[in-house]
């Protein structure tokens, strides 16, 4: 069969040439040029001092009874760095807290009001985005998602900071998440884009279904066998499935096929009191799948806000009349601290549920997107919530970047003189991970003294 490029493919058949690669490119290991996809993930609040650290020591290690215990399964996946510490300035611990967990970034004085003013750097996802895109061309250069604010707006609502005191808040919308992926891809299938199709056709037909005839088209004119051709009609079952999964936010059928880019009721609800399983699902679900079709170099994705006040009690069972999970996060009670544990570790498993699509997810090469990508987690803007302590903050590492790292499935201590214990010699191991070997510090330059944290593979 003659060689056909990824480039090629997406000019000549748009979605049905992307989706179409796996099947072309043979399997192999990850070539010196291979250039990972960045992604960092962020779960407010912090954990109660005893239940976040994993038992054992270097490769034997576990998270059994410890609220991140669903990760389980994915150790050889993680690196776990015990001890990190954000360093504190004056200010609201929670907006300071959630600027510098990627930036590692000081506040600018001359716009500080009120404890709130963007940090001086840009976040490490900018970073590494404005790289990758002179390695690599995708359809988009970053993406931004949020399962829910939280019930915050401004700095406590993002974690994603371009630099020069300004911040870039997550899409909330999960109509306008699906059209951020869906949009560039069909626009290049020959056919109608979203925008420009009807309610009533809609209602009728999804946006794949559109594209039937161009995928169909796509088969003959490959020449696919027909097992290759069976696996292309996986990849357009994995489109349908997720299409229905979004209109089943508005309380479609399962078997509704209507397209989930305008919602016959309106906008899918945003989570502003009570936390949504459902609907946090497809917000994972459609980042696993930019990150699977290579759509983005760089993701960035909030489960919640800083200063979180959803409610977790009839999704949890908890018998709490009216604290939200900040308030709880206080532990005025002894109950607050139990409460506080049951959702820690419930969104922990929110982790672990994208982590695990990533790690069933395949690459173009066939790799698991775990081996060939790279997740930075902050498990809060505070390690603990009840003193905004910014010691022991917990960060992990998930994804084996290709092989960039020397070594992976690990837990280890920080060394603590000297500041060496700083968060950001850990941001800037991710970078030099993702190719920027050159970089000397990210954010405030004597807060990365004692140069990366982890040990990069040289190339």
């Amino acid at each position: 069969m003659k060689d056909i490029s990824r480039r090629d493919l997406l000019k000549q058949f748009g979605l049905a040439g992307l989706m179409m690669l796996p099947v072309l490119r043979q399997t192999r290991s990850f070539a010196a040029d291979f250039t990972p996809i960045y992604c960092q993930v962020f779960k407010p609040l912090g954990s109660v001092p005893g239940t976040y650290y994993p038992n054992g020591e270097d490769k034997n290690f576990n998270f059994m009874g410890k609220t991140p215990q669903s990760l389980a399964g994915l150790e050889e996946y993680l690196i776990v760095p015990r001890g990190l510490t954000l360093y504190k300035e004056k200010g609201n611990p929670h907006s300071q807290g959630i600027c510098r967990n990627f930036t590692n970034s000081s506040f600018s004085t001359a716009i500080y009001t009120d404890d709130f003013g963007p940090p001086v750097d840009p976040s490490i996802d900018h970073i590494i985005a404005n790289h990758l895109a002179t390695k690599k061309k995708t359809l988009l250069k970053h993406i931004n998602f949020a399962v829910a604010a939280g019930g915050q707006t401004g700095l406590l609502s993002t974690t994603s900071f371009p630099g020069n005191q300004t911040m870039k808040l997550p899409e909330l919308s999960v109509m306008n998440m699906y059209k951020t992926i869906a949009d560039p891809i069909t626009a290049m299938c020959g056919g109608n884009t979203a925008p420009s199709l009807s309610a009533d056709d809609l209602a009728k037909k999804s946006i794949l279904d559109y594209h039937l005839n161009n995928i169909a088209a796509s088969k003959n004119a490959l020449n696919l066998s027909v097992t290759e051709k069976a696996k292309l009609d996986t990849y357009a079952e994995q489109l349908r499935a997720l299409e229905q999964k979004i209109s089943g936010l508005q309380g479609g059928s399962a078997n509704d096929r209507a397209c989930p880019v305008f919602p016959k009721n309106g906008e899918y609800p945003v989570p502003n009191s009570e936390y949504s399983k459902e609907r946090s699902r497809v917000v994972f679900d459609l980042m696993a799948l930019a990150i699977e079709w290579e759509l983005t170099n760089v993701g960035s994705l909030m489960i919640g806000g800083a200063q979180d006040t959803l409610r977790y009690d009839q999704l949890l069972g908890l018998n709490v009349s009216s604290d939200k999970f900040h308030s709880i996060s206080h532990h005025s009670s002894e109950k607050d601290k139990i409460d506080f544990n049951i959702i820690s570790t419930f969104l922990w498993s929110e982790v672990a549920y994208f982590l695990n699509k990533l790690k069933n997810g395949k690459t173009f090469e066939g790799q698991s997107l775990l081996d060939a990508h790279c997740v930075l987690i902050s498990g809060g803007d505070v390690s603990y919530g009840a003193t905004h302590s910014y010691d022991d903050m917990p960060f992990i590492v998930a994804g084996k970047a290709g092989g960039a790292f020397q070594k992976t499935g690990y837990t280890f201590a920080v060394p603590k003189n000297n500041g060496l214990d700083s968060h950001g010699r850990l941001l800037l191991s991710v970078c030099h991970a993702m190719g920027l070997t050159n970089l000397q510090y990210v954010g405030d330059q004597d807060k990365c003294q004692g140069g990366p944290l982890l040990s990069i593979r040289s190339v």
